[in-house]
């Protein structure tokens, strides 16, 4: 019971904490989706979008589908099932591939 409250609120977190940290932090990492987005920790699905989304920092993303992905100068676009982060360091991003294909 308190593991299934546990993701609950951990995607709380992920959707929403990352929003308002982002928007004061100028982190402008934004993903569209084709299809549907699954959030990874240590190996588990723990959260799923399927709209235009921040990016939630510090956590892996797959793309089920074919994703873009929006960072303040550059357009990418993440092929099927590439599992992914997205992290701001001061004046540049660092986009780190665990496996998959992204073209930029």
């Amino acid at each position: 019971m308190w593991a299934h409250a546990k993701d609950k609120l951990l995607l709380v977190l992920i959707l929403v904490f990352p929003f308002s940290v982002s928007t004061t932090a100028g982190f402008a990492a934004t993903i569209v989706p084709s299809g549907k987005v699954s959030i990874v920790r240590d190996n588990k699905v723990v959260g799923e979008f399927s709209q235009a989304a921040q990016i939630p920092e510090g956590y892996l993303l797959r793309c089920e589908d074919k994703c873009a992905i929006q960072l303040d100068d550059v357009g990418i676009e993440v092929e099927p099932k590439t599992l992914f982060s997205v992290n701001q360091r001061t004046n540049r991003h660092q986009l780190t591939v665990q496996h998959g294909t992204i073209y930029y």
